[in-house]
């Protein structure tokens, strides 16, 4: 070889290599960005789950300043805003005649658990049947 043709070589090598270091560079800067971001990320979310938590335990605390018979009466009355919201649904499922015969069942049970859970059923039974 000539020293030309050494001196074009040695000149190629050095830009290949200069090329390859380009990106290395590139790829070593796109990964450290890519952790960083993940770790800000994780950050953020673990901020969020502590600001949830402290807000979860105020309300705790609100709650526990609440008289338990009181709480027990609003709890109650909004069982028994679902239970009527269910009762008017499943009248327009059923139809009247089925709906009536399953009021007369209904004043059977006494716990407002059971009957919230009785008109859920009788709406997926009405449902059931006007899907076949």
């Amino acid at each position: 070889m000539t020293d030309q043709q050494l001196a074009e070589l040695d000149a190629e090598m050095s830009q290949l290599s200069q090329k390859e270091l380009e990106d290395e560079r590139m790829l070593m800067s796109f990964q450290i960005r890519f952790w960083k971001q993940k770790a800000w990320r994780a950050e953020q979310q673990r901020d969020r789950e502590i600001s949830t938590r402290k807000e979860a335990e105020k309300s705790l605390e609100y709650y526990k300043t609440i008289p338990s018979d009181l709480f027990d009466n609003l709890v109650n009355k909004i069982k028994e805003e679902e239970c009527v919201k269910l009762k008017n649904e499943a009248l327009s499922h059923l139809g009247f005649y089925k709906w009536s015969i399953k009021c007369s069942e209904e004043k059977n049970i006494l716990d407002i658990d059971t009957r919230i859970k009785f008109w859920t059923d009788a709406i997926l039974v009405s449902k059931d049947i006007s899907l076949e």
